[in-house]
């Protein structure tokens, strides 16, 4: 959907600063045509996965296979012998220890907020344009 949505949008202004003003003429104003915009949040990636592929998970390309140990995998980080999330090692705790994927499109919105117990956040654009 959001690879047709960008597809038939050509006027679409080509730089960032152009294309936030046309997102917040949209949203505070009403300008533009009505856009449908889908957005996922909060999909564990213990239960479905993650670009990076994950312990246990088939791996499904060399691009998983290749990154699957790799320290800077999401899945990972907090099992690094030098990790700050040590503590959490005994289970997993979605959203703390055990990544969430969000999936987006064009246009959708993820508020500014506090993470879950004020932790710091990393997040990786699997694919598309730069967030």
């Amino acid at each position: 959907m959001a690879q047709e949505c960008e597809k038939k949008d050509l006027k679409t202004p080509k730089d960032y600063l152009g294309l936030e003003n046309e997102y917040w003429d949209m949203v505070d104003y009403g300008k533009g045509e009505t856009t449908l915009v889908e957005y996922a949040a909060d999909v564990p990636c213990a239960k479905y996965g993650s670009g990076f592929g994950r312990p246990g998970q088939k791996i499904i390309n060399d691009k998983q296979a290749e990154y699957a140990d790799h320290p800077w995998n999401l899945n990972n980080l907090p099992h690094g012998s030098n990790s700050l999330m040590q503590f959490t090692r005994a289970r997993d705790i979605s959203g703390i220890n055990v990544p969430w994927l969000y999936v987006g499109m064009k246009y959708s919105t993820f508020c500014w907020h506090y993470e879950d117990l004020m932790l710091p956040s990393i997040n990786y654009s699997h694919y598309g344009k730069p967030k």
